[in-house]
């Protein structure tokens, strides 16, 4: 759905970059390549820039705040296409794909879908095993030194 919610404090997100890099903790989970495209299109418009590698590369924040800031406010939320992905989703738990039951899935989105689909942070479990550390911007925002 983007970022736009992080336009509203633009301060707030760039100390927010800043003490994360700073507090980076090993990665516990697969290595974490730099670009992850995220978006199910060809051309993967959506990525992640992970920050461990950033930091392993000594690049400026700022290049990264700027294609955050600058996809916030130019990539349009897409909410059809989370409730296709939903869908989907429900259907690898009918088929016993995800670890997750049919009932408590359609719930979950259904609740999702009525509020919007607010962004929301990720599970507990999935910090501790992953601890992510990422943002997500346009792959076409990224400046040279990224892409």
């Amino acid at each position: 759905m983007g970022a736009e919610h992080a336009l509203s404090n633009e301060a707030g997100v760039r100390d927010w970059l800043t003490r994360e890099l700073a507090e980076l903790q090993p990665n516990t989970g697969p290595e974490e390549p730099l670009i992850d495209p995220i978006s199910s299109d060809d051309a993967g418009q959506l990525v992640r820039v992970h920050l461990r590698p950033f930091a392993g590369l000594a690049l400026d924040p700022e290049l990264l705040l700027q294609a955050f800031f600058r996809t916030a406010t130019q990539v349009t939320p897409a909410s059809e296409r989370l409730v296709e992905f939903a869908k989907t989703a429900v259907q690898l738990a009918q088929e016993g794909l995800l670890p997750f039951s049919t009932e408590a899935l359609t719930a979950f989105f259904a609740e999702r879908e009525a509020q919007n689909f607010p962004a929301f942070h990720h599970s507990v479990v999935f910090r501790q095993h992953y601890q992510p550390a990422y943002r997500v911007v346009a792959r076409a925002l990224l400046p040279e030194e990224l892409s």
